[in-house]
C-alpha cells in the first residue's frame, strides 16, 4: 500500500514515538492518570457491581479526556489539555462500549473456534482500533466509526504510517498485561490495581497523542480542516462561513448526516442566518430527506420574512409543498403576507396552497374574507376554475355577510354569472361541476 506525503513539517517516526510516550508526563495528564488509578482502586475494594459500574464511569471519563488529548495533538497543540471541553460525555461511553466488544469479540472467538481464531480476532481489532478512535475524537461520527469503510478509507490515506499505530497499539495491549501480571504477584493488590492502571492510561495516552500527531501531519490527505476553538490562525470575518466549510468538509469525507448535525446545532444559536439555513436544505436535498425539508421549511419560512426575504420565502415554501402536499404554515399573518406575495409574483399554485383551508383553520381571523376573495380570484382568472372560484364566493355571501368586502364578493360573484351566461360552454361548465 503506498503511503501518503505528509507536511513539510511532519516529525520523524522515532521521534514521534518518544514525543508520545513523553506526552503523559505533564501535569494535567499525571494528575488525571492519578485521579484514574485511584478511582480503580476503590472500585476493586466495592462488591462486584458497585465495582463495575465505577470502573465503567472511570473508564469513560478518561477516554473522554484521552480523546480530548487527540483532539488537541491533531490541531497541532503539544501541551496538553488540563480538563476535557471539547468532547461530550457520550464519546467517552462509545470509546468504552468500542473496548468492551473488542474484547468480548477475542475472548469469544477464542474460546468458541479455538485460539488461531482468537488471535485473528485480535489482528483485527488492532487493525481497526485507531482509525475507530479517530473518528469518534476528531469527528464526531460514532456510526461512521463503526463502519469498516471507513476504516479501510483511513488506512489507505496514511499508508505505512497507519500501520504503525497498529503496531503500537497491540505494543501497549501485550506490555499492559504483562505488567499486570508481574506486579500482581510482588505487590500488593491494591498498589498493583494502582500501577497497572496508572501504565494502562499512560500508554492509552501515549497512544492517542501517536493517533493526534499523525491526523495533524497528514491533515491534507484526511481532509481535517482542524477544530475552530483550537486554531490559532486568525478568526474568520464570518464564523458561519467556517461553519459551512466544516459542514462541506464532513459531507465530502462521506459523512452526510454529521454535516447536517454541525449545521443544525449551528442553527439553534443563530436562527436568523440565510445562508446556514440554506446550506442545511442543501445537505437534506441531497440525502433525499424531503420530510425534514419540508419541516425545516415550516420555521425557514417565517424567517424570511422577518428578515424581508420575501422572493425566497416563496421559493422555499414551493420546494417544501412539493416535498409535503401538506406543507402549511402556523402563523397565519405569514400565511397572508406570503400569499399574496406569490400571487403578485405569478406563482399562483404556491399562493393558492398556502391559501387552502386557511378558513377552516382560522375561521375568526380577519383575513378569512379578504384571503377567500384572493383563491376566488386566482381560481376565476388564473385557472378557469369558475367552479372553484364561485363555491369561495359563495361562502362568503353565506358565512360573512355583514363583511366589508361581502359586497366585492358579490360582485365578483355576479361578474362571474354574467361571464357564464356569455360564454355557454363555461355556463355548461359551470353547471356539470356544481
Amino acid at each position: 500500500m503506498a503511503g501518503s506525503v505528509p507536511h513539510a513539517d511532519a516529525t520523524p517516526l522515532t521521534e514521534r514515538l518518544a514525543n508520545a510516550l513523553a506526552y503523559p508526563s505533564q501535569p494535567g495528564p499525571l494528575s488525571t492518570l492519578a485521579a484514574i488509578a485511584a478511582s480503580h482502586v476503590v472500585a476493586d475494594w466495592l462488591p462486584s457491581l458497585p465495582g463495575m459500574l465505577i470502573d465503567f464511569v472511570t473508564w469513560a471519563a478518561f477516554l473522554k479526556y484521552a480523546f480530548e488529548a487527540l483532539r488537541w495533538s491533531a490541531n497541532g497543540r503539544d501541551a496538553a489539555p488540563e480538563l476535557s471541553f471539547l468532547v461530550g460525555e457520550s464519546a467517552g461511553w462509545f470509546g468504552v462500549g468500542v473496548l468492551v466488544i473488542g474484547q468480548l469479540a477475542v475472548i469469544g472467538a477464542a474460546r468458541f473456534y479455538g485460539p488461531g481464531a482468537g488471535y485473528v480476532a485480535g489482528a483485527i481489532v488492532a487493525l481497526a482500533m485507531p482509525a475507530i478512535m479517530m473518528l469518534i475524537a476528531v469527528e464526531d461520527a460514532t456510526l461512521l466509526a463503526l463502519n469498516p469503510l471507513s476504516w479501510l478509507r483511513i488506512a489507505a490515506r496514511l499508508g505505512t504510517a497507519y500501520f504503525a499505530l497498529v503496531v503500537f497499539f497491540a505494543l501497549a495491549v501485550a506490555a499492559q498485561v504483562a505488567l499486570a501480571v508481574a506486579l500482581g504477584v510482588v505487590l500488593p493488590r491494591f498498589i498493583a490495581v494502582f500501577a497497572v492502571h496508572f501504565a494502562a492510561g499512560w500508554l492509552l495516552l501515549a497512544n492517542f497523542r501517536l493517533i493526534g500527531t499523525l491526523i495533524h501531519d497528514h491533515r491534507d490527505e484526511l481532509g481535517y480542516a482542524g477544530d475552530l476553538s483550537l486554531r490559532n490562525d486568525p478568526p474568520p470575518a464570518d464564523p458561519v462561513d467556517a461553519v459551512i466549510t466544516s459542514a462541506q468538509l464532513r459531507a465530502a469525507a462521506g459523512d452526510a448526516s454529521g454535516a447536517a448535525a454541525l449545521l443544525l446545532d449551528e442553527l439553534r444559536t443563530r436562527p436568523k442566518s440565510i445562508a446556514l439555513h440554506l446550506e442545511y436544505r442543501r445537505r437534506l436535498r441531497g440525502a433525499g430527506d424531503t420530510a425534514t425539508l419540508a419541516a425545516h421549511g415550516r420555521g425557514f419560512v417565517p424567517v424570511l420574512l422577518d428578515l424581508d426575504q420575501d422572493r425566497l420565502a416563496i421559493d422555499v415554501a414551493r420546494e417544501s409543498q412539493q416535498c409535503d402536499a401538506d406543507f402549511a404554515l402556523d402563523e397565519p399573518a405569514d400565511i397572508t403576507r406570503l400569499a399574496a406575495a406569490a400571487a403578485n409574483t405569478g406563482q399562483t399554485q404556491v399562493a393558492l396552497s398556502l391559501l387552502d383551508g386557511f378558513h377552516l383553520r382560522f375561521p375568526a381571523h380577519a383575513d378569512v374574507v379578504p384571503n377567500l376573495l384572493l383563491a376566488a380570484k386566482l381560481l376565476a382568472e388564473r385557472m378557469n376554475d369558475d367552479p372553484g372560484a364561485r363555491a369561495l364566493l359563495q361562502h362568503v355571501a353565506r358565512e360573512f355577510p355583514d363583511h366589508p368586502q361581502a359586497a366585492e364578493a358579490q360582485r365578483y360573484l355576479d361578474f362571474l354569472d354574467r361571464l357564464g351566461a356569455a360564454d355557454p360552454r363555461a355556463a355548461k361548465a359551470t353547471a356539470s361541476r356544481s
